[in-house]
């Protein structure tokens, strides 16, 4: 895995925390497909936004507790 790689996983799951829905948007692709089961897919910037933005609004705090990172390839532009 490289380095940059994970970072950027781990930025990301950090920038959650902070709540700010512009922030986690910037890490991921305009075209990205978002699935939070068992609720059905959204995919783009427009869709993922209506789908995170009331979760987040109602909730005090939100973290991940990462356990592990893997990663394959380069990513292109900073984007997971």
């Amino acid at each position: 895995m490289s380095a940059e790689n994970g970072q950027l996983v781990t930025d990301f799951c950090n920038a959650w925390s902070r709540r700010d829905v512009d922030e986690i948007l910037s890490y991921l692709a305009e075209d990205c497909f978002y699935h939070n089961i068992p609720m059905k897919p959204c995919v783009g910037h427009d869709r993922i936004r209506k789908f995170i933005e009331p979760f987040l609004k109602g909730a005090q705090s939100a973290s991940f507790d990462i356990k592990h990172t893997a990663s394959s390839g380069n990513q292109k532009g900073g984007q997971i």
